[in-house]
């Protein structure tokens, strides 16, 4: 017997209920609501809202109204629509869907005896907390990036060819990867240097605790990614490799026990016959190494039987790590970085007080710290083109597999490398302000450039920094692309 025999349809007695579509569309009018019953509901009994980013939302409206609100869109939107009464199934495009979630109204009225009479319009301090969490997480990396100690993290891995059965564990642990990140110390306070006479010799304090943004750690080592008992850290500022015992997300200090941060258990590092360093094990010597060189000297040799190496493993061979000492940079080029003193303000605040002149030179080459990675993102420079410099194409700016490539003749032309028929036409001489956008659930992308000006009622030599902006509102060139890859 078809089950929706044994249904029972509740005419009008289940609560009001939110269906919040999973995936991105750009048409209001594919999709179509059914009852338990097998019954498709009248779109004017139905209550919309949509979103561009999945975060922030509008207030439900009618179909009618939501109509006349994304017509104009040229992005694929998320959408949520409140239903009346039961929710049997949806479809989209006439094909049955099941990438969808159901939660009952926030407003729905309980009628709760304890708390008197309950109304749509009572305040609910727990509603339309999603904008909240997300600033609160953005602000959490940019003090992590800002104010995070540089540390060196080895990250292991189970052997799977030591898979035990019998024990349900794994014996052996290999480095899967050794990242560069920063590590935010609680309440800016390291743990004590004094070194510790024990019964086996010299030891250092046996445990402290710090934290690791989610953010910066997945962008590292990717999502659903943690801590994990066994991982090591070098931190160059203490000169120190320790040990992770323990990890855990920290929810108690954010909003609504939306964790920012890993709770991260840190001990003294001992060697470990489980852990199989493999090509990391040279590195980790050398780190070992300077703990001893602290107390006695480089004349004491303590090691594994590998020479100490000055630069890391994992760095190329024509960079210099700044990585240690910059707190922006992570490498550069050895050859002639030419770093010059230059402001530049927007409405009398200073954004940048120095510059990269590559007019002389060629073969440059910077790495930031900052890395994307990822479904989204998000990145911006500032670019004057030199109008004595005709005839190059070169590659000026490369996240993950896509590059900002330069074509400059009389005219100045920045385009994707996957998107060559895309092209920002500038001129030489002025100044710009180049945005990048890219998100894959949307599938959109954007490449603009502002120009840097002044307001023009003033006169020249009255002009200060509080008069020269980026015009924001008035792009001088602006690309729209359809963007389904993922940054690496």
């Amino acid at each position: 017997m078809d089950s929706k025999y044994n249904t029972v349809c509740l005419d009008g007695c289940s609560p009001p209920q939110v269906l919040n579509i999973s995936m991105a569309i750009n048409d209001i009018s594919i999709i179509e609501v059914f009852n338990n019953c097998d019954c498709k509901y009248d779109k004017s009994q139905l209550q919309y809202a949509y979103s561009l980013d999945n975060i922030c939302w509008t207030c439900y409206m009618s179909y009618n109204d939501i109509l006349k609100s994304t017509i104009n869109i040229k992005q694929d939107f998320y959408v949520r629509i409140k239903i009346p009464n039961t929710i049997g199934y949806i479809t989209i495009n006439d094909e049955i869907s099941h990438d969808y979630t159901t939660q009952l109204f926030q407003g729905f009225d309980f009628k709760l005896e304890n708390c008197g009479s309950i109304t749509s319009n009572t305040f609910n301090p727990y509603a339309n907390l999603d904008c909240a969490i997300s600033l609160q997480t953005q602000i959490a990396e940019t003090v992590a990036c800002m104010f995070g100690v540089p540390i060196y993290y080895f990250k292991l891995s189970p052997n799977q060819g030591s898979r035990d059965i019998t024990f349900k564990e794994y014996t052996l642990m290999d480095v899967e990867a050794v990242k560069q990140i920063k590590l935010i110390i609680k309440d800016g306070q390291m743990p004590s240097s004094k070194p510790e006479f024990a019964e086996f010799g010299l030891d250092w304090q046996n445990d402290w605790e710090t934290e690791i943004s989610k953010g910066m750690f997945a962008t590292a080592f990717g999502n659903n990614v943690q801590p994990m008992e066994g991982d090591l850290i070098y931190i160059p500022m203490m000169k120190r490799m320790w040990m992770v015992s323990g990890s855990y997300e920290e929810k108690n200090d954010s909003l609504m026990w939306n964790s920012t941060t890993f709770r991260v258990t840190l001990v003294k590092y001992q060697e470990k016959g489980s852990v199989d360093l493999g090509d990391a094990e040279t590195l980790v010597d050398s780190f070992v190494k300077n703990k001893y060189d602290d107390l006695f000297g480089d004349e004491e040799n303590i090691d594994s039987g590998y020479d100490a190496i000055e630069a890391p493993l994992y760095s190329a061979n024509n960079l210099y790590a700044v990585f240690e000492s910059d707190a922006t940079r992570k490498y550069v080029s050895c050859n002639n970085v030419n770093i010059m003193a230059h402001n530049t303000y927007y409405k009398n605040t200073l954004i940048s007080d120095s510059k990269y002149d590559f007019t002389n030179s060629s073969n440059q080459t910077i790495i930031y710290q900052r890395q994307y990675c990822g479904k989204e993102g998000a990145c911006s420079f500032i670019f004057c083109a030199n109008a004595s410099i005709n005839n190059i194409t070169t590659r000026l700016l490369e996240i993950g597999d896509l590059k900002i490539i330069i074509e400059q003749n009389t005219k100045v032309i920045l385009y994707l490398n996957k998107y060559p028929d895309n092209k920002l036409v500038l001129e030489t001489g002025k100044t710009y302000l180049v945005i990048f956008r890219w998100s894959k659930v949307l599938n959109y992308a954007e490449l603009s450039a502002f120009l840097y000006t002044y307001n023009q009622n003033v006169p020249k030599y009255k002009l200060s920094p509080a008069h020269v902006y980026y015009d924001i509102d008035n792009p001088s060139s602006k690309q729209i692309l359809n963007y389904s890859i993922e940054l690496e």
